[in-house]
């Protein structure tokens, strides 16, 4: 838990003989931020080197049973409880390249990754969006409408755990198949797809 952060350290010192311009990305969780997280960033925060760290704060630790973390409110609630904001933090110790975004918003959220990979220096981009499990998000789900899919699978390559390939009736090769049932509405599939195969279930 936290090890990304000295990893990436590690790697782009190793890089820089090299290549000191490649950049090197490393992703952590605001679980994990707050357990072991911080201390990495503040060794992080006087580096020089092309690094970008992807902050995911849905919330709550996944990885372990989909605990609260400090960014839910849920904290010494008969104190009224507390929420930590994990933008004020990362500039609380020096650092002031971070980009908040909203990662259901797929060009976006490319674009500030892109930029931020080409700046020098540690930058950081923290997506906002709760865990879907965790927090029951439902939104209208989205499905495939086999007759527009030209499957070329950019819906695959989000790897979304509802999507997948499938041989429909009358068919001579697989298309896109998005699983109702786990679908959260996030709309991402329907932004990648190039042909507007992938549309919103208007009967939900």
């Amino acid at each position: 838990m936290g090890a990304s952060l000295g990893m990436v350290l590690g790697l782009a010192e190793a890089e820089s003989k090299i290549d000191k311009n490649r950049p090197l990305v490393a992703t952590i969780g605001d679980g994990t931020f707050f357990h072991s997280g911080i201390t990495g960033f503040l060794q992080l925060a006087q580096t020089d080197k092309n690094i970008t760290v992807i902050v995911m704060d849905n919330r709550t630790t996944a990885m372990t049973g989909g605990q609260i973390t400090p960014t839910t409110g849920d904290y010494f609630k008969e104190e009224g409880g507390y929420t930590v904001n994990i933008e004020g933090v990362l500039k609380s110790i020096g650092i002031s390249d971070i980009t908040v975004v909203d990662q259901f918003k797929y060009k976006e959220t490319k674009e500030a990754i892109n930029n931020a990979m080409k700046r020098n220096g540690l930058s950081v981009i923290i997506t906002t969006r709760p865990c879907a499990l965790n927090f029951k998000v439902k939104k209208p789900h989205y499905y495939v409408d086999e007759n527009i899919c030209i499957g070329c699978r950019s819906c695959i390559r989000t790897n979304c755990p509802p999507i997948s390939m499938k041989l429909y009736d009358g068919k001579d090769k697989k298309n896109s198949y998005i699983d109702s049932n786990m679908c959260v509405g996030c709309s991402v599939c329907s932004q990648v797809c190039p042909v507007g195969a992938i549309k919103c279930s208007k009967s939900e």
